[in-house]
């Protein structure tokens, strides 16, 4: 499948040397970073994870979708990003690189008889009242191509 709508290209600064909790919205003490980028920083393209004709598409597509296509920068990338996000964009923009599970008491349900929908979670920059932020998003939740706030994902630009 093709995916090669490139919006712009954006230079993102190295990467945090640290994760820092606290750049998400909420709290997630506690929370496992199941798997984290290793990408460096530099030009990247700004990019849609949908095929022609596409609306949405779930978490986990997403992630198999960022990953056929080299686009997995993570939460340090959203971390050294979201001072420097262009004025101009209003995006949805995951970042499949970091992936985070929730703590025991929210992965069952409260008889702890089978595992909740609570899964795994993955940051997000997101534009709110004109301030980028960050948040996390459950990769079962569904990923709109709607303007405004359309998702795209970054890739690195070679």
């Amino acid at each position: 499948m093709v995916y090669e709508e490139v919006v712009a290209r954006v230079t993102i600064p190295s990467p945090t040397p640290h994760f820092l909790p606290d750049s998400i919205s909420g709290t997630i003490k506690r929370w496992e970073m199941e798997k984290d980028s290793n990408l460096p920083g530099g030009t990247a393209e700004l990019i849609s994870p949908y095929g022609p004709g596409e609306k949405a598409i779930n978490g986990h597509q997403l992630i198999h979708r960022a990953q056929e296509m080299g686009a997995c920068f993570g939460q340090r990338h959203a971390q050294a990003m979201v001072d420097s996000v262009p004025e101009n964009w209003d995006y949805y923009i995951p970042f499949p690189g970091t992936v985070f599970r929730p703590p025991p008491r929210y992965r069952y349900h409260e008889d702890r008889s089978k595992p909740s929908f609570f899964g795994h979670f993955i940051p997000c920059l997101k534009k709110m009242d004109g301030v980028w932020t960050i948040e996390l998003q459950g990769l079962h939740m569904v990923f709109f191509n709607i303007a405004p706030g359309a998702v795209r994902i970054l890739r690195p630009y070679i």
